[in-house]
């Protein structure tokens, strides 16, 4: 979900003011407007596919609960 915010549609939904094509706001859409945000300041960004609803306890699976 993330990847594709920050790859396909979270331009989108910007431009439209984080609202659907019915009309509706986009869920999260506070946090979206903050990672796209987050997306432009750094130097050097990775975005990371890893699997969801992880219990492990790794680096990965922690950052990805939050």
């Amino acid at each position: 979900y993330g990847f594709g915010i920050v790859h396909d549609f979270g331009q989108l939904w910007s431009q439209r003011g984080f609202m659907t094509f019915s009309g509706t706001p986009v869920r999260n859409g506070d946090r979206i407007k903050e990672l796209l945000y987050a997306i432009q300041m750094p130097e050097g960004i990775a975005v990371v596919k890893c699997s969801a609803h992880q219990k492990t306890q790794d680096y990965i699976s922690l950052g990805n609960g939050y």
